[in-house]
This record gives structure tokens, sequence and C-alpha cells, in this order.
């Protein structure tokens, strides 16, 4: 790691108990969305927590990527379970899973990096659970700040629908930070879709492009700022 990259293992540990706090109290609904997957993928993983909290939920079956800098040290999943990589570039980790997550890290890439970055999300996995930070949030080294239906937009083009049940569900649930619960959507395969009559149900109920709306706490901070 060069002294300039903004990603060291200070920012890590400073992160890790609030990363590990949410996802103990997210991966139990996306479970109950989506089944207990027997094996996910998290794709800009940091130093893994939410990997960790789905093995708790008795999935072995884990593979986290991020780039070369993450400090394994301070991993909270075995080493041999991460692959670095640089996720401007397409991702072949030569297999699939049930489930793949990459949250909070899309807007860490330049804009022409997206739809390549969307395009191996979906070739991980059929169903997908996503965020990315949207315009004006707060955050280090965000290049690319989007709404909801850009990514949508993006996810539609290889035949994946929006599905918008975590948000509401994880909406005021205490401990966990805004951006998880303003951002995070599940993707799903249509086809994977067509053969999952539970999924089917939750996508006439929550389907449709995903609102871009905004938490009370964002709104909050930033409001504070600007005074």
């Amino acid at each position: 790691m060069t002294s300039s990259h903004p990603y060291d293992g200070e920012f890590y540990a400073r992160h890790a108990q609030e990363v590990l706090r949410s996802a103990r109290s997210v991966v139990p609904w996306i479970i109950e969305f989506v089944g207990l997957p027997a094996s996910v993928v998290d794709v800009g993983c940091g130093t893994g927590e939410w990997l960790a909290a789905f093995q708790q939920f008795g999935v072995s079956d884990i593979l986290g990527i991020d780039g070369p800098w993450v400090p394994v040290e301070l991993m909270h999943i075995p080493p041999t379970c991460f692959a670095a990589h640089d996720l401007g570039t397409p991702l072949s980790p030569g297999r699939t899973f049930e489930l793949a997550i990459s949250l909070e890290t899309a807007e860490h890439l330049p804009p022409d990096h997206a739809a390549l970055f969307v395009e191996s999300l979906v070739r991980l996995a059929p169903l997908v659970v996503f965020s990315s930070a949207v315009p004006f949030q707060p955050g280090v080294d965000h290049k690319n700040l989007q709404w909801p239906a850009y990514w949508a937009t993006m996810f539609g083009r290889h035949g994946f629908v929006a599905i918008d049940c975590i948000r509401p569900r994880i909406w005021e649930t205490p401990g966990i930070p805004y951006w998880y619960k303003q951002n995070m959507i599940l993707y799903a395969d249509s086809h994977h879709l067509d053969s999952h009559e539970w999924l089917q149900c939750l996508h006439a109920r929550h389907g449709g492009y995903p609102l871009p709306i905004i938490h009370p706490d964002i709104y909050m901070h930033l409001a504070s700022r600007a005074t």
C-alpha cells in the first residue's frame, strides 16, 4: 500500500465493529428473503465482516474479493477465503455462487467502470444484494455517486430486476448506518425469479425501480453541516 491510498489498517479497524454489528442485524433479514444461501461472495468485502456474519448462520462456502491493500491480519474470515483483485477489471473467479453482495463499493470506481462492475456481479450469482452511495453522500474517495435507478438500469440490461424489500425492514433499526438503510437493494435474475415462487411474491410487493429516498440520518447530518 502506498501512503497516498485512502484505506489503511486504521481505517478498517475504526469501522470494523460498526460494520460487523450492521451485518449481524441485516443478514437475518436477507436470509429470510432469499433463504439460507449455500455460498456467498462479497465484492468489496473490506475485512470480511459481512461474510463473517453469514458464517455465523452456517454458510461455510464464502469468498471475499477486494483490493490488495486490505490488511489480511485484520480479516474476520480465513485468509484462504479472500482474493485480492483490482475491482476496476473484470472478475472471473472460475465459479458462481448462490448470493453475491457488494455494499458501498461501486461508488469508489470511476463512472466508466460502472457497467463492467455490474456485469461482473451478475455473472457471479443469480441474486445480488447491492448498495452504492447517492449524490452528496459523505465518504472517502467517492467517484460515482448515483441514485438507485442508475444501478437498476444497469442490472436491468442483464435481465435482473430490483426488489426493494430490505430497506423497509431495516429503515428504523437502531445501530445500522444510514448508508445501508438508504441504499441496499436486492436484485434477482428474472429467470431465477420465474422458478422461485417466494421471490415472485417479493417482486410483486417490492418490485419496480427503487425510489431515490434519503434517510433522515443523512438529511440531519448534511443539514447540520450547512448551518
